[in-house]
């Protein structure tokens, strides 16, 4: 938030039940990218909005997630597909 960057240089993984940090798939998917403003702010407001955990979750040496699931873990990619895919249906059919 400092520096307006978001910096991409590891990934969350889930392979069956061990989720894990690993490195991004490509070296090209390692990257830095500036923040617009409008960036910035919504990232504003998911840090404001991010919920006051009793523990903070851990994995692999990293802490600080943004979204959880209903259980309190972090979110992994299968719970992002699931998201877009309920948006697609609604605006599917609307």
């Amino acid at each position: 938030m400092e520096n307006r960057t978001i910096n991409i240089d590891h990934q969350l993984q889930k392979t069956g039940t061990l989720v894990y940090i690993d490195t991004t798939k490509t070296y090209a998917g390692t990257r830095v990218i500036p923040m617009q403003d409008d960036v910035y702010e919504a990232f504003e407001r998911i840090l404001a909005r991010r919920p006051k955990l009793k523990v903070e979750p851990e994995i692999s040496g990293y802490s600080g997630f943004l979204w959880f699931d209903k259980d309190g873990k972090p979110m992994v990619a299968m719970h992002w597909e699931k998201c877009f895919q309920h948006a697609v249906e609604k605006t599917a059919y609307a």
